[in-house]
């Protein structure tokens, strides 16, 4: 294995390892599927999850692999996870939205917010 597969690996291991410690039980690193790719994290229905760990962000090419995964995968969401450089932890990762989906999350959060104005009422 190359020293940038062993990195990209890595950091997907990574990113998996931290969304299981947050509850999410079903997350894995997908295998690869060539030009049909889906993302590099699997088990989170909807969503895809690409992720990049590289010395310099190069976003824009990025961005439409991540387009495309989604669109290959039909999902709902589409997430990309870049590693930060100086730190090791995906809460530490710049994660990026396919921005197709911004105004998606913003109604999913404002409907979240009625709810608790609700419960609190």
């Amino acid at each position: 294995m190359s020293a940038a597969k062993a990195k990209g690996t890595w950091w997907e291991s990574s990113i998996v390892k931290w969304l299981l410690s947050r509850g999410h039980t079903a997350v894995e690193r997908r295998a690869l599927t060539g030009s049909a790719d889906r993302g590099d994290i699997a088990g989170l229905a909807g969503v895809v999850i690409e992720a990049k760990n590289h010395g310099t962000l190069t976003l824009k090419p990025w961005m439409q692999e991540l387009q495309r995964e989604v669109d290959n995968d039909g999902a709902v969401l589409g997430l990309l996870c870049a590693k930060r450089k100086g730190s090791t932890s995906p809460e530490d990762a710049y994660w990026l939205i396919d921005p197709r989906h911004v105004p998606m999350v913003i109604r999913a959060v404002q409907q979240y917010q009625e709810v608790r104005r609700d419960e609190a009422g």
